[in-house]
């Protein structure tokens, strides 16, 4: 029904063809909130003020990061339904095995869903995907796919902030593989909202965000506030504050600290479960991999002012290098300056035993980092990473 955000693999024919009418009227631009109304609001044209500079109103590499997405996303999903959606923003689970990109989103004749027009640029500018070959082959070759592993890490932190680093940086894997090199589209903070695939992107994140919240209850510990940021998570979301939202619900409940609580929005999940796994069952799981040792390599990002792929190599004193890992950062021209105050954390366990290195070993970690666009950038632009060794319990 209305409100209720649906798995994108288990839509029924009508919902898909629902779901597609609905949003080629909003694109179409006839109704109370237009598609270029919504996009614009994450980042071109730059609608917030930091100083005397224009930028994009989103807000990434922060803590508000999942109450902004929260409320943006529920911002189209009211949309669909003044426009006669009959089910709620589905939502795709890229943590599931997959080898191509969702029907709905990828059919290219006659589908509102395949691609979006970028305004004000030209009559012809519409957004393009160049998904790269990682995106449907793990490129760690593990046995579990790279998102699953990052979001099991994610749901493993219990404070909020801590959560908030690992679940970002996951999500911002999606966004560089899925746009590639596409200068306009889901690789580029800019244009990213403008390709409907955004939407069922962030509905999946939201959704990890909700199960993240489920587990939070089930420890006993706080899911609805945080301990840092605090008062930047009560300042107002701009620009679902303002007036010329036509969104009631949404310009109330305009705060980070407000989107804790989704019910309040009128949404919900067909279900919280992770891969068959029931909450109790997750939270088992997790604490089943903390009785082994573990090692992690700790990186502080900041904003680039593009966005880029990070790929690091791990060196053992005999100078035989072998691929570590790869995380990626979503950004523009137009973004909001960030730095998130604490570290993002990457299981390396497994490359360390292969290598056969010991906490005492030497070792190097030499960095790439490589723009959205193929260019190499300069590797000190962000710190070396930290190493920790984490004994099991």
């Amino acid at each position: 029904g209305v409100g209720v955000r649906k798995d994108i693999n288990t839509l029924t024919a009508a919902e898909t063809t629902n779901l597609r009418d609905a949003l080629r009227r909003v694109q179409a631009g006839t109704g109370r909130m237009t598609y270029d109304f919504i996009a614009g609001a994450h980042g071109y044209p730059a609608e917030c003020k930091m100083g005397e500079y224009d930028v994009a109103c989103c807000q990434h590499g922060m803590a508000s990061f999942p109450g902004w997405h929260r409320v943006f996303t529920r911002q189209m999903e009211i949309a669909l339904s003044w426009e006669g959606a009959k089910v709620g923003l589905p939502y795709w689970d890229w943590t599931e095995a997959f080898t191509e990109l969702p029907t709905l989103v990828s059919q290219e004749h006659d589908n509102p869903f395949h691609h979006g027009h970028i305004p004000g640029k030209a009559e012809n500018i519409t957004t393009t995907r160049a998904p790269r070959p990682q995106l449907f082959k793990d490129p760690e070759h593990g046995e579990e796919s790279f998102f699953f592993r990052q979001a099991l890490l994610a749901f493993e932190q219990r404070d909020f902030c801590d959560f908030e680093v690992q679940f970002e940086v996951l999500h911002n894997a999606l966004h560089s593989w899925i746009g590639g090199t596409s200068p306009y589209g889901m690789s580029t903070l800019e244009y990213a909202a403008y390709d409907p695939i955004f939407f069922i992107h962030h509905s999946n994140v939201d959704r990890q965000f909700a199960i993240w919240q489920e587990l939070q209850k089930h420890r006993g510990l706080d899911y609805n506030t945080a301990n840092c940021h605090i008062q930047d998570l009560r300042k107002p979301l701009e620009p679902f504050n303002r007036a010329n939202n036509p969104v009631l619900v949404t310009r109330v409940h305009s705060r980070a600290i407000d989107a804790f609580n989704y019910d309040q929005y009128g949404y919900q999940y067909d279900h919280l479960h992770f891969h068959g796994l029931t909450v109790d069952k997750l939270d088992e799981k997790l604490e089943k991999r903390k009785e082994q040792d573990r090692v992690f390599l700790n990186f502080m990002l900041r904003g680039i002012k593009m966005s880029a792929d990070v790929v690091f190599d791990l060196c053992n004193a005999q100078g035989t290098c072998n691929f570590a890992g790869t995380f990626a950062i979503l950004g523009g021209p137009l973004e909001m300056p960030w730095n998130f105050d604490r570290v993002f954390k990457y299981d390396v366990t497994k490359i360390f035993q292969q290598m056969r290195l010991r906490p005492d070993s030497n070792y190097t970690i030499p960095i790439r980092i490589r723009a959205v666009n193929g260019m190499q950038l300069d590797p000190n632009l962000l710190e070396p990473p930290s190493v920790t060794f984490v004994p099991g319990k």
